[in-house]
């Protein structure tokens, strides 16, 4: 069975809290419409999100014990 994780610890959340700081957030500020912003926003922070808790996979074989 393959599941899927993350890795999360303290220094990486740190380093996710450093760069939504050090967003800029520019393209946020220029823009119009509340559903364009709100895009804008979630694109911003998932880039971070994706880039400082990265996916991996993990492998686990299950035994079934029958009778």
């Amino acid at each position: 069975m393959i599941y899927r994780s993350r890795y999360i610890n303290k220094d990486s959340i740190v380093n996710f809290i450093d760069m939504i700081k050090n967003e800029t957030w520019e393209n946020t500020y220029s823009m119009n419409q509340v559903n364009d912003i709100f895009n804008a926003c979630l694109n911003t922070f998932l880039i971070h999100f994706e880039s400082c808790f990265p996916i991996y996979y993990v492998t686990r074989n299950i035994k079934l014990m029958i009778g």
